[in-house]
């Protein structure tokens, strides 16, 4: 399944999806780096075409710090909503910069500050379940417990942000200008990301994940969470999550457009041989809502 390179990006062939769905494909990609599938939750949206898929999707895991996203989401609603101005500050510090420390910089202190002046860890959980797509009065009580989310939660989450992104202003920007060279940019990647990631050790529990809004073709939301991979083959895994759920996204993206060109053509062939166009000797009008959108070669 593989082609690494020691210092670049892993490479996908089509022969990695040829035939294949989502869930192979990721199932192989497991297998071949010797992870245990229980280690690890995925999820994956083509915010285009809305292909949504999941391994183990509804599993909560520790988050590290990609909480910091749905937590600034919190304060730039406020912001587009005129309840709040980017110079309001927040422990002493402006809200723009504390935007900026807490993507790009994960800063811990200014986001506990954040969400102290929310009211509370529990009160900032709260306030985050419609960016999450859970319902505070039936969410599971592992919500409430500490740090964790789910893979559908994140890929909700990232997908109310990039597809609505007046409502919160500037985090995808910022999400791009972090960590340029670690965790899904831990390789050379091909395409643009906005992501931010999620550390957290434990005594010999490690946790290590990412999520990211990418720039394919048809822009894409991932997710990946892992628990207590070893270090070198968890940042090797990490990064080429990325690029094969990219090249996954530019594979099936190359399909539809192979298929509407070829329904394009069969319909504009079908127009020249209605009864109407043989009768005029040329294709129905464009009143009668039948001109092709392409003619044969």
């Amino acid at each position: 399944l593989l082609s690494l390179a020691p210092a670049g990006r892993a490479a996908y062939d089509d022969s990695v999806f040829e035939g294949k769905t989502w869930e192979e494909v990721v199932d192989s990609f497991i297998s071949d780096y010797g992870v245990d599938p229980e280690a690890v939750t995925m999820g994956y949206c083509n915010t285009v075409t809305g292909e949504e898929h999941y391994h183990r999707g509804d599993v909560y895991m520790v988050s590290g710090s990609m909480y910091k996203v749905p937590l600034n989401m919190i304060f730039t609603e406020r912001i587009s909503r005129g309840e709040m101005d980017w110079t309001d500050t927040i422990g002493g510090l402006d809200y723009a910069r504390a935007l900026e420390w807490t993507i790009v910089n994960s800063d811990n202190n200014v986001a506990e500050n954040m969400w102290k002046s929310l009211g509370g860890y529990q009160k900032y959980r709260h306030l985050i379940c419609p960016y999450m797509g859970v319902d505070e009065e039936t969410v599971d009580a592992m919500f409430w417990k500490n740090n964790y989310f789910t893979a559908e939660q994140m890929i909700y989450c990232l997908r109310l942000l990039h597809t609505e992104p007046e409502r919160f202003p500037r985090i995808e920007e910022t999400m791009q200008r972090a960590e340029p060279s670690r965790w899904f940019n831990y390789h050379e990647q091909e395409y643009k990301l906005a992501h931010k990631f999620g550390y957290y050790s434990e005594g010999s529990r490690l946790y290590v994940n990412d999520c990211a809004i990418c720039y394919t073709d048809d822009p894409i939301c991932i997710v990946l969470f892992t628990d207590t991979i070893p270090g070198k083959i968890c940042n090797d895994f990490v990064a080429d999550f990325c690029a094969l759920m990219c090249d996954y996204a530019q594979y099936h993206t190359a399909l539809r457009h192979e298929e509407e060109a070829r329904q394009a053509e069969e319909a504009a062939i079908a127009a020249l041989n209605s009864p109407a166009a043989q009768e005029t000797g040329s294709p129905p009008s464009a009143e009668a809502g039948q001109t092709p959108s392409a003619a044969p070669t």
